[in-house]
């Protein structure tokens, strides 16, 4: 089964993030942004050991970062379905973890929180993956609940709805499973082949 994360959706345009301070916010390290496009270019290739590489610069030259966090929990988490390697997915849990309270704490203002926090539709696509991984480890029951808080978020997320699906179908709920396909399908207008696919043969994570 293969859901689509926020990396085979990723927007062509990069745009730079900001570093907080204890004053005012101070522009992002241009090194630091380099090195967080050069991830995304080998991960979207699947070159997972080269795009790690990058991630760990990331993080060193952007130290507690959501963002920093977010890039390399989606490069664990590709690599770990492609490797289907339990151990990169937890990692990749923890990081989408960080990710979400760095975030929070940037939203409180917090002076240690680096990194601009983005707009809630930047939250629900962690909030996805992280339901992602979850799906990935066999845990449902909590890939529910971070799906359904996604869709609390943004109630027509594409990705959310399909992936909900999912974990009915494998929960053995196959007509609310439908009922979230199409969802998705009629949230995205038809254009998302993976829930085209999931409304006849449910495989394809979102």
């Amino acid at each position: 089964m293969e859901m689509t994360t926020r990396t085979e959706n990723m927007e062509k345009d990069d745009t730079t993030k900001s570093a907080m301070s204890a004053s005012a916010m101070a522009s992002p390290s241009p090194i630091a942004h380099q090195l967080r496009k050069e991830a995304n270019r080998h991960l979207e290739a699947a070159r997972y050991e080269q795009a790690w590489s990058a991630c760990e610069s990331v993080l060193a030259a952007a130290p507690k970062s959501w963002w920093a966090e977010a890039v390399s929990a989606r490069v664990l988490l590709e690599w770990g379905k492609a490797s289907d390697d339990l151990s990169r997915l937890e990692q990749a849990l923890e990081r989408f973890d960080a990710a979400l309270t760095q975030r929070a704490a940037a939203t409180a203002g917090s002076a240690t929180a680096d990194g601009e926090v983005g707009d809630d539709s930047e939250l629900a696509e962690l909030k996805n993956d992280r339901g992602v991984a979850l799906y990935e480890m066999g845990e449902m029951s909590a890939a529910e609940l971070a799906f359904t808080a996604v869709l609390e978020l943004r109630p027509n997320h594409e990705r959310a709805l399909c992936n909900l699906g999912l974990v009915h179908w494998a929960n053995g709920n196959e007509r609310v499973a439908l009922t979230h396909f199409d969802r998705a399908i009629a949230s995205a207008n038809g254009s998302n082949p993976h829930s085209l696919n999931n409304r006849g043969v449910p495989s394809q994570r979102c």
